[in-house]
């Protein structure tokens, strides 16, 4: 905080800084030669104070370091206050699963979008399907965000799913998670391409197929049986009986 130019006398000089936190307790961060109600790291530089510069420096900086701070510094016999905040905030990391997308006419498919390492909780997911760059459409009534769930090192995961019962139109459409988040400058966005098939009925040829060539080769055995053993046993009664009518008309 510039309080003024130019030197000033430090034994006429003190700083305090406060921080409230987002729940409302507020805290002692530094206070001029308490090192007991100072953060741990926290520093200002004599150098910086002597000229009217009374900003607090806060290496390592943590979640719990968030919160509206308020620097006093005592001049004798006079005082002044600012006010600041700081925001604490890590960018998350995305990914699609599957990130290949192919679905057969008729069935359903459901994709995942899951959002990692976010800090704070606060986020919003949305997805469409895009026709064109200018013809979007929201598909909010075939998603479901589930709820937050936080990690060891304070950051938060979310999953949400995209339920796809799709037509052979759209087939090649392109469809977006997209992210919106206090630690983006700009919307984090994944995508897919889905193919869209019609149903398979290979395996139902193939079924075919088999019992027809399963019933070819019955015949063709029964067929085979007939000319070798029912014919051939006819063939010998046949020889047989001649035989006998020529020995009786000896």
């Amino acid at each position: 905080m510039d309080y003024g130019a130019g030197d000033l006398d430090p034994k006429l000089l003190s700083v305090q800084w406060t921080k409230k936190s987002m729940n409302g307790s507020e805290e002692y961060v530094y206070v001029s030669g308490d090192p007991r109600k100072t953060r741990p790291g926290s520093y200002i530089l004599d150098s910086d104070l002597i000229t009217g510069n009374a900003g607090l420096h806060l290496p390592r900086v943590q979640f719990t370091d968030e919160g509206e701070y308020t620097c006093t510094v005592f001049y004798t016999p006079n005082k002044a206050v600012g006010q600041s905040v700081l925001q604490v905030s890590a960018q998350p990391t995305a990914r699609l699963d599957p990130d290949s997308v192919r679905v057969l006419v008729g069935t359903e498919k459901t994709v995942q979008c899951t959002v990692s390492g976010f800090y704070p909780k606060d986020i919003t997911i949305q997805w469409e399907k895009r026709l064109s760059e200018t013809n979007r459409i929201p598909l909010n009534k075939d998603s479901c965000t589930r709820d937050t769930f936080g990690n060891e090192d304070g950051t938060f995961n979310v999953t949400s799913q995209l339920s796809l019962s799709p037509s052979l139109e759209d087939h090649g459409r392109r469809y977006y998670c997209i992210i919106e988040h206090r630690s983006l400058d700009t919307e984090l966005k994944l995508n897919f391409t889905l193919s869209v098939t019609e149903t398979d009925n290979t395996d139902a040829i193939i079924g075919v197929i088999g019992v027809l060539i399963g019933v070819l080769i019955m015949v063709l055995i029964g067929v085979v049986y007939y000319f070798l053993f029912k014919k051939g046993k006819l063939h010998n009664i046949l020889v047989l009986t001649a035989l006998t009518w020529r020995r009786a008309d000896l």
